[in-house]
């Protein structure tokens, strides 16, 4: 019986410690967090009793004395002026200019430095410009002249090894009537490789800091007939399209960029011209240049072979295409093999097809054509197989 309560005794004495063990941890961090509570609270109204410090008046010190300097008032000069209207400067219509010469720099859409283009009915001379000619404002018929102003020679600023890019672009371009391929009015010209050389004044041309742009000029006073050929090329396409005639029958506001080959802009500038009425006078200019461009257009064949000439001439009338002429632009056949086996499949060569239209115009395609290899031997029989990217009109004259 004794050694029953002894048992007894023990577990409730086991209870009793097992119970201080899990509660009093808990109840010194509950005196602890009161103490900080309160620790708190004294501190709280330590602060609030405490009066703020009075300020005192700082000390009043005049500029331009040695304490402190004379603040520099930021006043940009005429040239940053004139930049930091990012372009709009140009875009204000004028007749006669009475800027300096070369004019300022503006600020393009990344907020870098360019040079200016100005726009003329005549070519500006390098020298005492006739300032008076000097206008952004054009109506159909009107020549427009562009020179280029840049920052640094054109040796500097890359424009010796492959060239420079002028690029036409109508602003604004909201409206995209063309879809994506001919949307916001928008031309980018080839490359115009610039051959540096020493004038007839003993200068090298590369050291020059300007560039001659023609616009809107015939063949008879373009210095280069490539760009007003292209750009009038393009615009006279759409305007020939009844649908989009009144897209291009309106007041056209221009912006011409000129990039090196790195495509760096070295030059910007705005013009408008006024289309809504004086289109054929257009058609006029762009019919000189047109003869001047197709006149300079000649044709070699690279392969002597009439019978295989007289074949691909049957073929493509055929497909229905008035052939004239018949030039090899490849010298060789070149073979066309399995991919995987490397056996020969067919073998391949190019020819340009001189054709006339309608009109008695004669162009110019460069067309592939195929033989199949059957058995041991190719069988002779040619084919049409798609065309090459060089095409363009010619002079029916040049066709021999």
């Amino acid at each position: 019986m004794q050694k029953i309560l002894n048992s007894k005794v023990k577990v409730v004495i086991a209870a009793i410690f097992l119970y201080m063990f899990l509660t009093l941890p808990n109840a010194f961090a509950q005196i602890n967090l009161n103490k900080i509570k309160d620790k708190a609270k004294d501190k709280t109204k330590e602060l609030l009793d405490k009066k703020p410090e009075k300020k005192t008046k700082p000390e009043k010190i005049e500029e331009g004395t040695k304490n402190q300097p004379k603040e520099e008032k930021n006043t940009p000069n005429k040239e940053e002026e004139t930049s930091t209207e990012k372009g709009k400067a140009t875009l204000k219509k004028f007749t006669g200019y009475t800027g300096e010469i070369p004019p300022p720099a503006v600020i393009d859409d990344y907020g870098r430095k360019v040079g200016q283009i100005l726009f003329s009915k005549k070519p500006i001379k390098t020298e005492n410009p006739d300032k008076t000619a000097i206008t952004n404002v054009f109506t159909a018929g009107d020549e427009v002249y562009g020179m280029a102003y840049l920052l640094d020679t054109r040796n500097n600023l890359d424009m010796d090894t492959k060239g420079v890019k002028v690029n036409i672009r109508e602003i604004p371009r909201e409206n995209k009537p063309f879809g994506d391929t001919y949307s916001e009015y928008q031309w980018f010209f080839g490359y115009e490789t610039e051959k540096f050389i020493v004038d007839k004044e003993g200068k090298n041309t590369g050291e020059r800091k300007y560039k001659d742009l023609d616009i809107f000029v015939s063949a008879d006073n373009a210095l280069d007939a490539n760009y007003p050929y292209e750009f009038l090329k393009m615009l006279l396409q759409h305007a020939e399209v009844p649908a989009y005639r009144k897209y291009v029958n309106k007041v056209f506001t221009f912006q011409v960029n000129v990039t090196n080959h790195y495509g760096e802009k070295l030059a910007e500038g705005y013009f408008t011209y006024d289309l809504t009425s004086g289109y054929e006078a257009l058609q006029k200019m762009y019919a000189t240049l047109n003869k001047k461009a197709i006149a300079n257009v000649k044709l070699e064949s690279k392969r002597n072979d009439p019978a295989l000439a007289s074949k691909i001439k049957q073929v493509m009338i055929g497909h229905n295409v008035n052939v004239q002429k018949v030039y090899f632009s490849t010298a060789d056949w070149g073979m066309i093999r399995h991919q995987v086996s490397g056996a020969v499949l067919r073998r391949s060569i190019w020819a340009y097809i001189v054709y006339k239209n309608e009109k008695g115009e004669c162009y110019y395609d460069d067309v592939q054509f195929t033989e199949e290899f059957v058995g041991n031997a190719f069988n002779g029989i040619v084919k049409k197989a798609g065309y090459g990217t060089a095409n363009g009109q010619i002079d029916c004259n040049n066709v021999k």
